[in-house]
């Protein structure tokens, strides 16, 4: 039950089911703070989550049993910018794109 959000003399203010309304606004605020925190945690479509350090690809590679699934991460400079970037593939994705490009220089040398 909603009460009036008004005070009595020395009375605090009272929201939802007796509770203070500065309380009720803390803990919305930090509610909603931990719905917007838990999103930008948020894995990729691959079901990897968001690799931001060697340390963070160290500690995934430790729970994946084949080697194909492991990440390799490098400092490259990124196209468009003169500042390195941490660019994490797994070493599947990494011998698709060295395939791809063998391929791509084989295709076109040929022509």
């Amino acid at each position: 039950i909603f009460a009036a959000d008004w005070s009595f003399g020395d009375a605090p203010a009272l929201g939802f089911q007796g509770v203070e309304v500065g309380k009720m606004k803390s803990i919305l605020v930090t509610l909603g703070f931990i719905v917007i925190l838990s999103g930008c945690e948020s894995t990729d479509d691959d079901g990897i989550p968001r690799i931001r350090s060697q340390r963070d690809a160290d500690a995934y590679n430790a729970t994946v049993s084949s080697s194909g699934e492991r990440i390799i991460c490098e400092r490259e400079r990124v196209i468009g910018s003169n500042i390195r970037q941490l660019v994490c593939l797994t070493v599947n994705q990494r011998d698709a794109l060295a395939r791809s490009a063998r391929e791509n220089i084989d295709t076109n040398v040929l022509r």
